[in-house]
């Protein structure tokens, strides 16, 4: 829209990067947890994915690992952020959504069902909250 009703060049900031990155990884977990609570289902049709390939706990533990790996680059995007506001709070807010993410998956029990469509939609929220944070990110 900037460049064909404004005339202007379209310029890629560094926020629009990060939020790329981030949302992109996000949604590239929730597309490979939600394979994990139905293995047996996906066996039983003949479908090939991660969780199957993997294992459920390998497929768990590789998209915490995603996710928390994240969670770093977002830290790192806070530290070098030129705007003090911006460091504080970018800093802050994912090293505690990493903390709680982290928390929360140590004590996901991976042989029940239930536990693993609960995790599921917490990571769902966590996406909800991470779309509010990447808007401080400068």
């Amino acid at each position: 829209m900037k460049t064909f009703v404004l005339k202007k060049a379209a310029i890629f900031t560094r926020s629009f990067g990060f939020t790329t990155v981030v949302m992109s990884c996000f949604y590239v977990v929730i597309s490979l947890f939600k394979d994990i609570p139905d293995i047996e289902g996906d066996k039983k049709a003949g479908h090939q994915n991660l969780a199957i390939g993997f294992g459920p706990k390998r497929a768990f533990w590789l998209c915490i690992s995603l996710l928390e790996i994240t969670y770093g680059g977002a830290i790192i995007m806070g530290v070098t952020s030129p705007f003090l506001w911006s460091k504080i709070f970018t800093v802050l807010a994912h090293a505690i959504t990493a903390l709680i993410l982290w928390f929360c998956a140590n004590s996901v029990n991976l042989k029940s069902k239930e536990a693993i469509q609960s995790f599921y939609m917490f990571i769902v929220k966590l996406l909800c909250i991470e779309n509010v944070l990447v808007l401080f990110v400068r």
